[in-house]
C-alpha cells in the first residue's frame, strides 16, 4: 500500500489534467478564435488533432507500457502533454497551437495508457479494482467539470492559463510518478503494425472527410447524417 499511494496520486492527478484539457477547450474555444484569428477549419482542428493522434496512438502507448515498463511510457506520455500545453500557452498563431493538440493528443495515449498500468502493476490484487476505479473516477471527473473550469479560468485569467496550469499539473504528476516507481519489468509483445497504420489511415480520412462536408454548402445537415449512419453502424 505503501507503494500505491503515491503512485496512483500521481495517475489520478495525471488523468484529471488529461480529462480536463479534453472538454476545457471547448469553452475557451470562441476566446481563441478571437485572439490568435483562427478560421473555421482551424477551429476544427484544433479540436480534431488532438482527438485524432489520441485514438489513433492509444494502441501504441499500451504497446510501449508493455515494452519499456509502465513507468517510462507513462513519464514519456505526461512529458510529451505538459511539453505541448506550454506550447499551446505561448503560442503566437493558429498553426502551432494546432501542430501542439496533434503532440499533446500523442502524449495523452502514452500517458492514459502507461498510468493505467502503472496503478495495475502497483497495486496488490486485493486493492486493484479499487485503484483502477479510482484512476477511472479521476478522468471521467476531468471529462465532467472541464467546461466549467475551461470557462471559469477563461473569463477571469485568458485562456492561455488553462493550458498552463494543465502543464504544470503534469510535470507534478510526472515527479512524483518518477520518484515512486513500483512498477514490474519488462515484457515482450509483438505489435500489429499494420493495424495501427490502418487504423491511422481511417481516422484520418473521416476527419478530412468530415472537414470536406462541413465546409460545403448544407454541411451541418450532412455532418448529422453522417453521424446517425456512424451510430447505428456502432
Amino acid at each position: 500500500m505503501s507503494d500505491l499511494r503515491p503512485v496512483l496520486i500521481a495517475c489520478c492527478l495525471a488523468m484529471w489534467s488529461v480529462g480536463d484539457n479534453s472538454t476545457a477547450i471547448m469553452a475557451a474555444l470562441p476566446a481563441m478564435t478571437s485572439s490568435l484569428h483562427l478560421g473555421p477549419a482551424e477551429v476544427e482542428w484544433v479540436v480534431n488533432a488532438y482527438l485524432l493522434t489520441a485514438s489513433v496512438f492509444i494502441i501504441l502507448g499500451g504497446d510501449a507500457a508493455d515494452q519499456f515498463g509502465a513507468r517510462y511510457s507513462s513519464t514519456a506520455g505526461i512529458g510529451l502533454f505538459a511539453l505541448a500545453s506550454l506550447i499551446i500557452a505561448v503560442a503566437p498563431a493558429g498553426l502551432m497551437v494546432v501542430g501542439a493538440r496533434a503532440l499533446q493528443g500523442l502524449g495523452a495515449a502514452f500517458a492514459v495508457a502507461g498510468t493505467l498500468a502503472a496503478v495495475t502493476e502497483a497495486a496488490p490484487e486485493s486493492k486493484r479494482a479499487e485503484a483502477i476505479g479510482t484512476w477511472t473516477g479521476f478522468l471521467m471527473l476531468g471529462f465532467s467539470i472541464g467546461p466549467l473550469v475551461g470557462g471559469v479560468i477563461t473569463h477571469y485569467a485568458g485562456w492561455r492559463f488553462i493550458f498552463l496550469l494543465n502543464a504544470i499539473a503534469m510535470v507534478t504528476a510526472g515527479i512524483m510518478l518518477l520518484r515512486h516507481p513500483a512498477v514490474k519489468g519488462r515484457r515482450t509483445k509483438s505489435m500489429d503494425w499494420v493495424g495501427l497504420g490502418a487504423l491511422a489511415f481511417f481516422m484520418v480520412t473521416l476527419g478530412y472527410g468530415r472537414w470536406l462536408i462541413s465546409a460545403r454548402p448544407h454541411g451541418p445537415r450532412l455532418s448529422r447524417l453522417r453521424s446517425q449512419c456512424l451510430l447505428s453502424v456502432h
